[in-house]
């Protein structure tokens, strides 16, 4: 979405929101976001002292322009985002973020980078199985300097509490679409950042995604074709990285989403 007007296709519509665009300039503070449940645990990849994961996300709040990459953000519940994995005697322990820990926006409003100091994780486990996300959780902003509109307590707790619940609606009523971009989330995070990746460790990634996003038989294949076409992309020059096809079939099911979203705040239902 380049904004949020474009998710609009009746004039009348389109015309509102240019209107809010024109007092929406780029200073003032970007959209809620809501964040797309994990239903597992998305791996971290870590290098030097900073281990990071991209969680899918939607937005929350049409009329408020779009996050630039970079722009931090915070959890609105810390129990909403969890580091999970194995203490000295092989028990499963599940923590909240630390409060170090830095969210902020990646693509747009489809997707955020979460960063987690790597010398907190061996501190607090002796084995890390990843991330989790919980229906529901919000991610809002931080204000920085500047900010020519600055967003109201009663709007937070607006998009927090009515547009969340719309939000986790859209999600249920779509569970193709959600699927889609489960999978592609955590393929993203299990596979190496290069042009094209190894047939057995796209294999071994898959069968992890397959185990932490149960799904019928028929939507798994459908996920199937869509990364093999991807994994043929990225061979064949037709997409930069394997990565970077996933994140377009990501970005593309929460967009899918964001509008039927967009449609239910319509309706006020």
């Amino acid at each position: 979405m380049r904004g949020a007007a474009l998710s609009f296709t009746l004039p009348l519509a389109a015309g509102v929101m240019a209107a809010l665009f024109a007092a929406n300039p780029v200073s003032a503070t970007p959209q809620m976001l809501v964040l797309l449940e994990s239903d597992g645990a998305l791996p971290l990849q870590c290098q030097g002292a900073r281990c990071v994961a991209e969680l899918a996300t939607m937005c929350l709040q049409p009329k408020r322009r779009m996050p630039e990459a970079g722009r931090p953000y915070r959890a609105m519940d810390v129990a909403a985002i969890t580091v999970t994995g194995l203490d000295q005697q092989g028990q499963r322990v599940q923590r909240p973020l630390p409060d170090a820990a830095r969210v902020t926006a990646l693509r747009g409003h489809v997707a955020v980078r979460l960063e987690i100091s790597a010398t907190w994780l061996r501190r607090n486990f002796a084995a890390v199985q990843g991330v989790a996300v919980t229906a529901g959780a919000v991610l809002a902003p931080l204000p920085v300097a500047g900010d020519t509109w600055p967003m109201t307590r009663a709007e937070v707790v607006l998009a927090k509490d009515r547009a969340g619940s719309v939000a986790r609606d859209a999600f249920a009523a779509n569970p193709g679409f959600v699927l889609t971009a489960r999978v592609s989330n955590y393929l993203i995070n299990a596979l190496p950042a290069g042009a094209a990746v190894q047939r057995e460790a796209l294999e071994t990634a898959r069968q992890h995604a397959r185990g932490e996003t149960p799904a019928s038989a028929g939507q798994l294949a459908t996920t199937r074709f869509q990364v093999d076409y991807c994994q043929h992309s990225a061979k064949n020059g037709l997409a930069a990285s394997l990565r970077s096809c996933l994140q377009g079939r990501q970005d593309r099911a929460l967009e899918h989403l964001h509008q039927n979203y967009i449609d239910a705040l319509g309706t006020g239902s």
